[in-house]
C-alpha cells in the first residue's frame, strides 16, 4: 500500500510517497518554510498560517497527481506552536511558532500562577515558546469573551484540507501535550490551567488516536497531526526496548520509549500504543561546535584575507583529529542558550585546532554520556545508544568517544528522514 507522508519541520515542508510492505521510500519533494513575518518585536516568531496550507496543499496536490493509488495521507509537524481561527475557520491565521520568545520576561510570573503541579504535569519543558506562554503573553489581563479555535499546525492542515468540517477539528495526544495546555498525567486538556490563561473560550481540538482517520482529502483520509519527534523516533529501525535514544542536530534530545510517567527531571512526552517517551532536551549538540568552527573561519579569514568554507574547515579538522585533546577541556554551557563556555587545561605546548576541536566533541561527550547514567537509572538493561540526525550524528569520532565514555553499544540510524517512515510504520500497523 502506497502512502503519502507530510514532515513539517521549521526548515523544510517534506512530502514523501513510501510504500508501507516494503517500506521503500519512492519519492521525496522539499519546499522551504515560508519565512517568519517581520515585526517590530524581535522576539515574535509567526508565520502566515495559510502560506504554510498553501505550500502544503501544492506539494500533496502534486503528488497525487503522480501517485493517484495513495491509499492515506499522513502528517507530523513541528510541535509546541498553535493558530487561533474564528468558529467557522475564518479569520486572521497566524502560526505561532515553538521559537516565539515574546513571553520570556513573563516565564517567573506565569509559572507562579500555574503552579509547579501544573508544570510538572505539562510533561514538556517549560519554555516562551509553548502555546500556554505565547497565548498568555498576547491575551494578558484580556480574557476571550467571543470564542476562538485552536489548532495544532498539523491539526489546521487536516481542519482545512477537510474543507473547515467541525468533524475535522483534530489533534493527537502527541501535539496536545506539546502546547503546555494538557495534563499528560492523567492525558487530559488541563482546566486549569486553560483558566489561568484566560482562554475558556477557545474551542479545542477533539483529540484522537493516531489509528483514527482525523479528515479526507479528495477522497483519501488523512491521518496524524503527530509530533515529528515521536513519529522520528517510531521510523528508527535499530531501536529497541534496551535503548536509548540520541538525535543529534543544532541541539540534542536523549529520549526512550517507557510505560511510566516521570515527574520530574524528564519530560514525559505521549507516544504510541499507550507508552510515554522520556525525553531530555537541551543538550549539546551542533550549535556546540559550530561555535569552534567560526572561531576557525575567523582566524583563516584573518590570517588570508579569504574565507573558508564550513565543510572545508571540518574537513580539515577530521583529517587531523588526536585521539585525544591532550589535556584541553572544554566546557560547552552555552548550548543551552545563557550559560557560559569554558576551556582550561592549556599548557605551553597543546593548544593546537586539531587538539582543541578533539576537547569540545569530548565536552560534548562527557554532558550527554551523565545524561545518559539518568536514563540508565530507570532502565539498568539499556545497553544501546541509537544515533539520529545530521552529519554530527555519523560522525566516527563522536561515535567512538560517546561508546567508550558510556561503555554502551552505539550504533546509527541508516536512514534519514526518520519522520517520514515512522508514518509509514504507522500506517502499515492499520493494515493488519
Amino acid at each position: 500500500m502506497k502512502i503519502l507522508a507530510i514532515d513539517i519541520g521549521s526548515t523544510y515542508l517534506k512530502g514523501a510517497v513510501l510504500e508501507t510492505q516494503t517500506e521503500q521510500l519512492l519519492e521525496k519533494q522539499a519546499v522551504p518554510m515560508p519565512e517568519k513575518m517581520k515585526s517590530e518585536q524581535p522576539q515574535r516568531f509567526e508565520i502566515d498560517a495559510e502560506a504554510i496550507y498553501t505550500a502544503a496543499k501544492i506539494l500533496i496536490d502534486a503528488l497525487i497527481e503522480k501517485y493517484p493509488d495513495v491509499a492515506s495521507i499522513w502528517i507530523d509537524t513541528q510541535m509546541h506552536g498553535h493558530i487561533l481561527t474564528a468558529p467557522d475557520g475564518s479569520g486572521p491565521k497566524t502560526y505561532i511558532s515553538w521559537q516565539d520568545g515574546l513571553a520570556e520576561p513573563l516565564l517567573p510570573e506565569l509559572a507562579e500562577q500555574l503552579g509547579q503541579e501544573a508544570l510538572i504535569r505539562m510533561g514538556t519543558r517549560y519554555k516562551a515558546g509553548l502555546t500556554v506562554c505565547s497565548y498568555y503573553v498576547r491575551h494578558q489581563g484580556q480574557r476571550q469573551t467571543a470564542p476562538m479555535r485552536l489548532h495544532t499546525l498539523g491539526g489546521y492542515l487536516i481542519y482545512r484540507l477537510s474543507g473547515n468540517k467541525e468533524t475535522a477539528h483534530i489533534c493527537h495526544e502527541s501535539m496536545a501535550a506539546s502546547l503546555g495546555l494538557y495534563d499528560c498525567a492523567d492525558r487530559c486538556w488541563n482546566k486549569d490551567t486553560i483558566r489561568v490563561i484566560g482562554a475558556e473560550q477557545l474551542i479545542l481540538p477533539r483529540m484522537i488516536p493516531h489509528t483514527e482517520q482525523g479528515g479526507e482529502y479528495r477522497g483519501i483520509p488523512l491521518y496524524g497531526d503527530i509530533g515529528d519527534h515521536q513519529a522520528s523516533v517510531y521510523g528508527l529501525d535499530e531501536a529497541d526496548d534496551k535503548s536509548i535514544i540520541l538525535t543529534l542536530g543544532t541541539a540534542g534530545i536523549l529520549c526512550m520509549p517507557a510505560e511510566q510517567f516521570v515527574r520530574e527531571g524528564m519530560e514525559s512526552r505521549p507516544y504510541f500504543h499507550g507508552l510515554r517517551l522520556l525525553t531530555r532536551t537541551r543538550q549539546p549538540g551542533g550549535r556546540t561546535l559550530d561555535v569552534l568552527i567560526q572561531f576557525y573561519r575567523q582566524c583563516a579569514q584573518l590570517f588570508t584575507g579569504q574565507e573558508v568554507p564550513v565543510p572545508q574547515v571540518w574537513d580539515i579538522l577530521l583529517n587531523e583529529l588526536p585521539a585525544d585533546g591532550k589535556g584541553l577541556r572544554v566546557l560547552p554551557d552555552y548550548f543551552i542558550g545563557g550559560g557560559q563556555g569554558e576551556i582550561s587545561g592549556i599548557s605551553g605546548s597543546n593548544l593546537e585546532p586539531s587538539a582543541l576541536f578533539a576537547a569540545g566533541i569530548a565536552g560534548l561527550v562527557d554532558i550527554l554520556a551523565e545524561t545518559v547514567c539518568e536514563f540508565r537509572a530507570l532502565r539498568p538493561q539499556a545497553c544501546k545508544i541509537v544515533l539520529c540526525g545530521g552529519s554530527l550524528a555519523r560522525l566516527a569520532y563522536l561515535q567512538n568517544a560517546l561508546a567508550e565514555k558510556t561503555g554502551l553499544q552505539v550504533v546509527c540510524s541508516e536512514k534519514q528522514d526518520e519522520a517520514l517512515y515512522g508514518l509509514a510504520k504507522l500506517a502499515k500497523e492499520l493494515e493488519k
